[in-house]
């Protein structure tokens, strides 16, 4: 078993982008558009409805043009920038990604694809005991895969015992819009600590390639409150200090 980390860490900063997320990864393959190519996308799509609305935001930079469109629900330019990741998860952290169905996701085949990787993911517990009693169960189950592909069953087949907690490739597209939406929901406090830390290996990946949009993101989206679903001053202390924490978390 690989070494558990708390946290995701940068391995890789060039073009492509590697977080290890415990003993798994998330790894930016390809992206199309910047912060520019957002803003200019915006400015093209004003230019047959309302030439004073055009005038005004070629005079805003980059940036004010982003933030207006962020800040207004001005989402459709977002769809322009595209972004493909390949991910290492354990199943049950990809069960809670499959759910956002806006992206385009291939799963490596257990007929068609290579041998399975035999690491899996295993929070420490307490007492030691429940631990070491968790870690020799699934120790068998891969035993089992093992002894199954020596005397020849299908890869698929085999795989079928293996436990819910080993690792599955996935390679995941999505519109940066789309993006946010999911991280919206997976950066939140009382997500699966595993799902929101590859969430935010996700976020770290996005800051760099599009940090003009993410900031807006953040300030009107991810740290915001909605004030219409909140009925008493209590409640909307409890939203903001939520939000805090979901930025706090996001941005550490």
């Amino acid at each position: 078993m690989l070494r558990v980390l708390p946290e995701c860490n940068l391995v890789r900063g060039d073009a492509s982008m590697m977080f290890e997320v415990r003993n798994g990864f998330v790894e930016l393959k390809r992206h199309i558009g910047t912060d520019a190519t957002i803003a200019e996308d915006a400015g093209e799509a004003t230019k047959v409805t309302d030439e004073d609305v055009e005038k005004a935001i070629r005079r805003r930079s980059v940036r004010g043009v982003i933030r207006y469109m962020m800040q207004h629900g001005h989402m459709s330019p977002f769809e322009h920038a595209f972004m493909t990741f390949e991910m290492q998860m354990p199943n049950h952290v990809l069960t809670h990604w499959l759910r956002h169905r806006t992206g385009s996701f291939s799963v490596m085949s257990r007929r068609h694809g290579k041998k399975l990787d035999t690491t899996y993911y295993l929070p420490e517990y307490e007492p030691e005991d429940a631990y070491i009693a968790q870690d020799a169960h699934i120790r068998k189950s891969f035993n089992l895969y093992e002894s199954l592909l020596r005397a020849n069953v299908p890869n698929e087949q085999a795989g079928l015992h293996l436990p819910l907690n080993s690792q599955r490739l996935v390679v995941w597209s999505a519109k940066l819009r789309n993006i946010y939406e999911l991280l919206n929901l997976r950066l939140r406090e009382d997500v699966e600590a595993e799902t929101r830390e590859y969430a935010k290996a996700v976020f770290k990946i996005v800051q760099e390639k599009f940090p003009l949009t993410t900031q807006a993101w953040v300030e009107y989206h991810l740290g915001s409150v909605n004030v219409s679903a909140v009925s008493s001053v209590e409640d909307f202390y409890a939203e903001r200090a939520k939000a805090v924490e979901r930025v706090t978390f996001a941005l550490s």
